[in-house]
């Protein structure tokens, strides 16, 4: 763990956006710089988990396409060098914890950033096939009749209030669900949903021989407007839609339907849609790409999201003649929200004007192997504005609203990563970034690290993996790259790619002010 005590500071994290200008060829090399590394084909997904208070949960793993990690003691995570995708679906799990799977667009040469809520499992029961038996859980309920399963089994229950501020958080997938009889998806709104698990000793699923109740109530707020019937969608993981499947009957205040198998079961109805249209665009005007524009119904649970084009326009379906709060985000900030009423008629659309967002122009992300447990990100930022020269690390983690308007949002003291660094202004001047081995060389070597650096800049991706040879002098630093910032805001990105002590790449005076006391 760490001490933080000294005034300048650096920062190295994952990904984000860019509205910085830069020169590049087509072949992704500038041409005036013949050390600016090529540009890699591929996006970014990063983020956090948190629990129901809000913490970072550490340990979490995240998997997507084939790739997995885990979040590191705060709660952030990143998956990378992902192809672009649509819906990329995303699992993340963690022992004690009801799984969640969410679904991101990937984008080249950006990044997509997430913001997940993991609740404990609510209630633990044992209930025997033979027998059957009813297991309660927050004012829901799944009943068990003789002979619906063979065997002892150990039930986890959770149900969640749709009128809860983290429900769309914890809500699987996205509000959109595929009724029976069609083949695309339609948006819904949700009632509530439930998520059952039941298991034999050994941790393995138990399949139902017959059938199940499931019972769950109907929010006071909610109980006006909720039908006799509606529709029940459990939760496809491996599609990553919900699908129709049933119907449960409203009793008194509760909706009460029966299941033949166990997932996350949802109480929905589909709506018909309108149109809400407009530009995200930054404090000049300029157009962002690839930001993530979200409708959350106020007098409905549902949530409809589109990502900007590179024009930054949107276009996003909501449920008409209702009441919605519209934000947009990208890089982990997110615009102030505002209350949109929905067109009136079905397909009609409102154009809601521009949204102002300020995202990160720059973002650098840091990953590596089990050892060394900590590698620390370093950032120096050009003088500016009678400000001497910053420094961005673990012990000054800077700011996005004042010099030097970088940022590091998360640090790693315990193997892995990421750490993340947020570029928000760009200075005439050069930015330098490099990789400490905190741990020391004796600890691990740098060039067994595996470390991997990647910087968005410009809507280009950028790698850089650590050299594996060539540090025979045990040298404590990585250099990695600068970015070199022209006066009229151009950048270039110079690989630089080499091992330095750290007082060569500082200075005696700036190490002067660095106190390496961790805890």
């Amino acid at each position: 763990m760490k001490k933080y005590n000294i005034i300048f500071s650096m920062v190295i994290f994952l990904i984000s956006i860019s509205l910085f200008q830069y020169c590049d060829s087509d072949s992704g090399s500038d041409p005036d710089n013949g050390d600016n590394p090529p540009t890699s084909n591929y996006g970014l997904v990063l983020g956090t988990v948190l629990n129901s208070n809000g913490t970072g949960l550490g340990g979490a793993t995240v998997s997507a396409s084939g790739r997995t990690t885990t979040t590191n003691d705060q709660g952030w995570f990143t998956l990378s060098d992902l192809s672009a995708a649509e819906r990329l679906q995303i699992t993340f799990t963690l022992n004690n914890y009801v799984d969640v799977q969410k679904i991101a667009k990937v984008i080249v040469g950006e990044s997509t950033y997430l913001n997940v809520v993991m609740m404990q499992r609510a209630t633990t029961a044992a209930v025997t096939g033979s027998n059957g038996g009813q297991v309660n859980t927050g004012g829901a309920s799944v009943t068990f009749p003789p002979g619906s399963f063979s065997g002892d089994g150990t039930v986890y229950a959770n149900y969640f209030d749709p009128t809860s501020t983290t429900f769309t958080d914890v809500f699987p997938g996205t509000f959109e669900g595929i009724p029976n009889g069609q083949s695309s998806a339609v948006p819904i709104e949700s009632f509530g949903f439930m998520d059952v698990e039941l298991q034999n000793s050994s941790g393995s699923n138990i399949s139902l021989t017959n059938h199940a109740t499931l019972t769950i109530p109907i929010p006071a707020d909610l109980q006006a407007s909720a039908p006799a019937t509606i529709p029940m969608w459990y939760y496809d993981t491996q599609a990553g839609y919900w699908k129709e499947e049933g119907t449960a009957n409203r009793v008194g205040n509760n909706y009460v339907g029966t299941v033949t198998h166990f997932t996350s079961w949802n109480w929905d109805r589909y709506y018909d849609v309108s149109y809400l249209t407009g530009r995200v665009v930054d404090g000049d005007g300029n157009p962002i790409a690839g930001a993530r524009v979200t409708a959350d119904g106020v007098d409905y649970t549902g949530q409809s999201y589109r990502t900007t084009g590179s024009d930054g326009t949107f276009n996003i379906g909501v449920r008409y003649n209702s009441t919605v709060i519209v934000k947009a985000s990208k890089g982990g900030i997110t615009s102030s929200p505002r209350t949109v009423y929905t067109p009136t008629t079905v397909g009609g659309s409102t154009d809601i004007g521009d949204i102002v967002l300020a995202p990160p122009m720059v973002t650098i992300t840091l990953t590596w192997g089990s050892t060394p447990l900590d590698l620390d990100s370093h950032l120096m930022i050009p003088a500016y504005g009678g400000n001497n020269a910053g420094h961005v690390y673990y012990n000054y983690k800077g700011s996005s609203s004042s010099y030097p308007y970088a940022n590091l949002d998360t640090d790693d003291t315990s193997s892995y990563g990421p750490e993340v660094v947020t570029i928000f202004r760009k200075f005439e001047g050069t930015y330098t970034y490099f990789v400490h081995n905190y741990s020391g060389e004796g600890a691990g070597p740098l060039t067994q690290s595996q470390a991997k650096v990647q910087l968005i800049v410009g809507g280009n991706l950028y790698n850089f993996n650590v050299p594996t040879s060539g540090n025979s002098d045990n040298l404590n630093s990585w250099h990695v790259f600068d970015l070199v910032v022209n006066g009229s805001g151009g950048v270039q990105v110079q690989s630089v790619n080499q091992f330095q002590d750290r007082y060569e790449i500082l200075g005696t005076e700036a190490m002067s002010k660095i106190s390496d006391d961790k805890k």
